[in-house]
């Protein structure tokens, strides 16, 4: 049974989801005894998925409540959350500077690149970023809006040099001197005012930190300028 609790479901909600993704459209009163519930707590759970978009309500006698599929749900939870994450963003930029500077772990690839790519999509400042290929076309929007904007942009791409897929690479940096410098081949750092990410970007475990502490973070970006220097420009075709 998925578990909405985490994205503004009740716990009632979340069961009846299942229910109904389980046995197809129901009545209230036919939800009420598959999970063993009041029948009122059930209509409540109803409405609510109704209201939120993951239920749909037939007109009957009795009414029917038909659930999205799961992908569908996905999508439309995925968009709810990204709109409430927009806005938080825009009122935290509107607040006056302040705060401690921090370190800010992420797991997942998922939350790695999502925050790579409104970083890099949204920052008015220089970004130079350096990363597998594959992880630099995945913010391929950031580029190429950061590109019609004519935003400083600077991108290596770790690896030995390969067809660029189109993105405008400055050079290539090779896995042994990434390892070198970050213990990891398929590292990657991205650059952005005074903040920094700097991530571990295993296929099967991904990992990074997004870094404040102008110490760490100007680290960083001396590793970065380290790193690029005197290494090979793109050349390849893409």
């Amino acid at each position: 049974m998925p578990d909405l609790t985490p994205f503004g479901f009740t716990p009632t909600e979340s069961a009846a989801y299942g229910a109904l993704v389980r046995h197809g459209a129901l009545s209230g009163y036919a939800l009420a005894r598959a999970l063993s519930i009041a029948r009122a707590n059930a209509y409540q759970a109803l409405e609510g998925l109704v209201a939120k978009g993951l239920v749909r309500r037939q007109a009957g006698r009795p009414n029917l409540y038909r659930a999205l599929d799961p992908q569908a749900a996905f999508a439309k939870i995925a968009g709810h959350q990204a709109e409430l994450l927009d806005r938080l963003e825009q009122q935290l930029r509107r607040q006056e500077p302040g705060g401690e500077p921090a370190i800010v772990e992420l797991t997942g690839r998922r939350a790695v690149l999502d925050l790579s790519l409104k970083t890099a999509a949204k920052s008015p400042d220089p970004v130079r970023c350096l990363a597998p290929l594959d992880f630099l076309a995945a913010l391929a929007p950031a580029w190429n809006k950061r590109k019609a904007e004519s935003l400083s942009t600077e991108l290596w791409a770790a690896g030995e040099p390969a067809d660029t897929r189109g993105l405008a690479i400055s050079g290539w940096v090779s896995p042994e001197r990434l390892a070198g410098y970050l213990g990891h081949a398929d590292a990657g750092i991205l650059l952005c005012g005074r903040a920094a990410i700097v991530a571990t970007l295993n296929p099967g475990q991904t990992a990074a930190y997004w870094i404040t502490l102008p110490f760490i973070a100007g680290l960083c970006a001396a590793t970065f300028h380290l790193l690029t220097q005197n290494e090979p420009a793109a050349s390849s075709p893409g």
